[in-house]
């Protein structure tokens, strides 16, 4: 199950669209990736102080009550953020699965 979430802004259909297809590639990366009970939340908000920049946080949660989880922040766009955080979290789901 994917969830994304904007606070303070709305993310135009053709990024959501971008988006939600990049995060679908993550279900495809590890063999309990794609298990029914796996949950990918995305966030985005965009920070008061800069209404310029936005903060991103990724959470994927696994079976057995495993977590990961990657934050960022830029000044470009949510697919900017995106991109950033899927760089981080694919090496942590490299490292969950070499346990």
């Amino acid at each position: 199950m994917i969830h994304i979430e904007a606070k303070n802004f709305t993310i135009q259909k053709d990024d959501y669209e971008v988006i939600e297809s990049k995060l679908e590639r993550l279900l495809h990366l590890g063999r309990d990736m794609s298990d029914e009970s796996t949950r990918i939340r995305l966030e985005f908000e965009v920070e008061a102080k800069d209404k310029n920049l936005i903060f991103g946080s990724l959470t994927i949660t696994l079976p057995h009550h495993d977590t990961l989880r990657a934050e960022a922040r830029e000044k470009k766009s949510t697919l900017v953020v995106t991109d950033l955080l899927m760089g981080k979290i694919k090496s942590q789901i490299e490292k969950h699965h070499k346990k």
